[in-house]
């Protein structure tokens, strides 16, 4: 109807088409009825125009989901060798495809049966441009080296400059084949406009060091990855099954670590003896590993994992891991390897003298609890001969390791008790247990006591420590200074807040609220800046288990000269609950020289409700205390284990083990020859 001038027919007709139901099917039967021409013809008559671009964008998007049917991309390359009109129309075709032909493409040029249409395919994927050079990227992965000479060249050709990290070691590296090695070496004299000559000084030049610094980005997680509404990036790689690339949508860090690990491995064998590219590899491989598996998960081990590797690699490297991690913000990473440096460490490594301390005692204080707790029980492992420069921290992390119930906790620093119960009501929905002080030096007291403390929520009438000064506490030390904290105030001074609170590191402000859903949004932005996921349950019973253990482990060993354990006695005595840590607990109060220790086993003692087995192995830790450190017990405690020995109803093992007790108290001649008339006549 356009082509004999009557638009109004055509506009009829178009109209009455649009008002059906166009399924993909139908689109796609009168795509390949009619080709792509007519659909763009109708475009450029203004009184069809809306419906026609309508239509245009509708008969895309079903191509777009065939536009890999090997059916499809071969008609396409027929038309592109076709006559004058049929390559204008298929590249036109090309055109409003864009990328999503291009695994199409390198499926047919990966395709040995097709080699008479591998020119043309190279050709389309060169009529795509620089778009395509991303997708190209993943096709290097390919095992065959003809296919990857010929994707190097499309890139050249492409003058792709983002490529140029990729194209450095096949150029470079002597296991690749000639072809390979040639095309690489071409495809960078195109892009950096020298010549090959040039392209091997350059490549001898700090190749290495600059494959280094992109792989310090992508480890860092600095790459500018574009990102889709949902946050997610698109990553390319090669797929043996499929015979081409394949996209999947992942997050930008996980990408990162992906691309990085490559990177990784190619500086590696670029330069093995170099210790930076040694220690960034295992830098990437620990993140791999560790991402397969979550981040709230025991490392991998055994062959083949990042963690058997560095185990063989020795503990210097190790130690530089830990300092990478470290500078990276990559605690995760710093864990893995402080597991792998604990079974191979040395007592030199620790720098217990001198004024410089060593990555590895610089752990305790690194904000992030799952890193402290790694470094002080690498220094445990290693078991250092006297006091360092550090040294009491070790106990405080084990302590707060010890004072958590299993769930997140969020203090909260409120003038008004009312607010407080508010925020605290509106929290616990959150899934936090929530503490209410009405001082800013007691929330940051509270903060700092506590392991399992995830979120601290202050007013900005905070007294008894002002706002500034209880924010410039909880970042000054190493126990909070990775507490996100919200500073929650009315929304007339949110300009004024929100300038303060960008003074220091995890602070935001909240303008007031009083529904979950409204905290929740504004909370959300300053827990995405959280690289590591929260400590699970199941995590936070295992260091609780474990602080238990090394703490009993320090009385064992008479090595509380060196980690003194008095300040974790209020969280032992608190494990004498827990029937499964109360033996450990009692080992570590009874090497711990105080009045309250001692009263606390004697109590266990005289607890008739409490398990006989733990009763009898508290008296016989009370003897020894008694022995060391003398006897501090009140008369009446002293009193009631004498009734326990007496008591012919209490547990033979029990009244054995309290009568080592009473003869801890030193008991006179007197006393003594008493109590031996007392006993029974025993007939021989």
């Amino acid at each position: 109807m356009v082509d004999v001038a009557r638009v109004d027919l055509a506009k009829l007709y178009l109209n009455k088409l649009m008002d059906e139901t166009l399924d993909d099917a139908a689109l796609l039967a009168l795509r390949d009825k009619y080709g792509a021409a007519p659909f763009l013809r109708l475009t450029n008559v203004p009184e069809l125009k809306a419906a026609a671009v309508k239509l245009l964008d509708m008969s895309n998007a079903s191509m777009l989901k065939q536009a890999g049917d090997p059916a499809r991309i071969a008609k396409l390359i027929s038309e592109l060798e076709g006559d004058p009109e049929q390559t204008a129309v298929a590249q036109a075709e090309l055109q409003s495809l864009g990328t999503t032909v291009v695994p199409g493409l390198l499926a047919v040029l990966n395709n040995p049966d097709l080699v008479d249409r591998h020119e043309s395919a190279m050709l389309a994927i060169l009529r795509i441009g620089e778009p395509a050079a991303p997708l190209l990227v993943a096709a290097l992965e390919a095992p065959d080296e003809s296919f990857r000479s010929k994707v190097i060249t499309l890139l050249g050709h492409l003058r792709s400059s983002p490529a140029v990290p990729y194209l450095w070691y096949p150029a470079l590296s002597a296991d690749q084949p000639p072809a390979v090695h040639e095309a690489a070496r071409e495809a960078l004299a195109r892009i950096l406009n020298v010549t090959s000559a040039e392209v091997d000084r350059i490549g001898t030049e700090g190749t290495v060091a600059r494959m280094l610094k992109t792989i310090r980005e992508y480890f860092r997680n600095e790459h500018a990855w574009k990102s889709n509404d949902a946050g997610k990036v698109s990553l390319w790689s090669w797929s043996g099954k499929q015979g081409t690339i394949v996209s999947r949508q992942i997050d930008p860090d996980e990408a990162s670590d992906i691309v990085g690990f490559k990177f990784a491995r190619e500086a590696l064998a670029l330069a093995p003896q170099l210790r930076s590219t040694q220690v960034l590899y295992l830098c990437l491989a620990f993140a791999i590993d560790i991402r397969r598996t979550g981040f709230d998960k025991p490392l991998p081990t055994g062959p083949g994992t990042a963690h058997d590797l560095a185990l063989s690699i020795g503990s210097d490297v190790a130690v530089d891991v830990i300092a990478e991690a470290f500078n990276s913000t990559r605690p995760a990473v710093a864990v893995a390897a402080f597991q792998v440096f604990s079974q191979i460490g040395t007592l030199n490594q620790l720098h217990l003298t001198g004024s410089q301390r060593s990555v590895v005692v610089l752990g305790l204080d690194y904000p992030d609890p799952r890193v402290q707790f790694a470094a002080a029980a690498a220094i445990l492992q290693i078991d250092p001969p006297s006091p360092f420069r550090g040294s009491q921290r070790v106990v405080e992390v084990l302590k707060r390791a010890l004072s958590t119930d299993g769930r997140p906790h969020a203090i909260i620093g409120e003038v008004s008790t009312d607010r407080g119960a508010l925020i605290g009501g509106i929290l616990r929905e959150l899934g936090y247990e929530a503490v209410v002080y009405t001082s800013g030096r007691d929330a940051f007291s509270a903060a700092a006591s506590r392991s399992d403390v995830e979120l601290v929520v202050l007013h900005p009438n905070i007294i008894r420590w002002a706002l500034s000064e209880t924010l410039a506490n909880l970042r000054a030390d190493a126990r909070t200074a990775s507490i996100p904290v919200i500073i929650h105030g009315p929304a007339s001074l949110t300009t004024k807040l929100q300038t303060q609170a960008r003074i220091f590191r995890l602070v935001a402000f909240s303008s007031a609220s009083e529904t979950t859903e409204d905290f929740d949004r504004q909370l959300k932005p300053l827990l995405r800046q959280i690289k590591t996921t929260s400590l699970s349950p199941q995590e936070r019973s295992a260091q609780r288990e474990t602080a238990a253990a090394w703490l009993a482990h320090i009385a064992q060993g008479r090595r509380t000269k060196i980690f003194d354990i008095k300040p974790a006695e209020p969280e032992l005595t608190d494990l004498l609950e827990d029937e499964k840590l109360a033996p450990l607990a009692l080992e570590a109060l009874g090497e711990t020289p105080t009045r309250t220790s001692q009263q606390t086993i004697a109590v266990l003692v005289l607890n008739s409700q409490a398990d006989v087995d733990l009763r009898r192995l508290a008296a016989t830790k009370l003897a020894f205390h008694i022995q060391r450190f003398g006897l501090v017990l009140s008369h009446g405690t002293i009193d009631g284990l004498h009734k326990v020995w007496q008591n012919d109803r209490e547990a033979a093992e029990l009244r054995t083990a309290v009568g080592s007790v009473i003869g801890s108290l030193k008991p006179d001649a007197e006393l003594a020859g008493k109590r031996l008339k007392q006993q029974p006549i025993r007939r021989p």
